[in-house]
């Protein structure tokens, strides 16, 4: 992804899947399919592509990338963890509810959207 708008559109894709994990921790298709939309907000050149955008843009990309990346990889090795650990997953997918939408509005407003 390289343009502002298309990070908009993962946001997109990204939040209803956050909410149906919150919803269902323990469904398998729930963490798959947000483990597949987290992909891009993960990725190491995520942050990059926000490189030429606000401050206010650069914060949330970087805080995006590390609550994904941690909800990503917990998601990958799901089954090596304790059956509690539902708990922390919808923890995290409740996090990236509160910061997707602004990072939406943010970005809308951003110039070159």
């Amino acid at each position: 992804m390289k343009t502002l708008r298309e990070f908009a559109a993962a946001v997109d894709r990204a939040l209803p899947l956050c909410e149906a994990l919150v919803e269902t921790p323990n469904d398998r298709a729930s963490r798959g399919a947000l483990h597949a939309a987290l992909i891009v907000f993960a990725d190491r050149s995520f942050p990059t592509g926000c490189r030429g955008a606000s401050a206010e843009v650069r914060g949330l990309c970087n805080l995006v990338h590390i609550q994904a990346t941690l909800l990503c990889e917990r998601l990958a090795n799901w089954g090596a963890e304790p059956t509690h650990f539902a708990a922390f997953l919808a923890n995290r997918a409740e996090d990236l509810m509160s910061l997707l939408p602004e990072l939406r509005r943010t970005l809308e407003r951003a110039p070159g959207y």
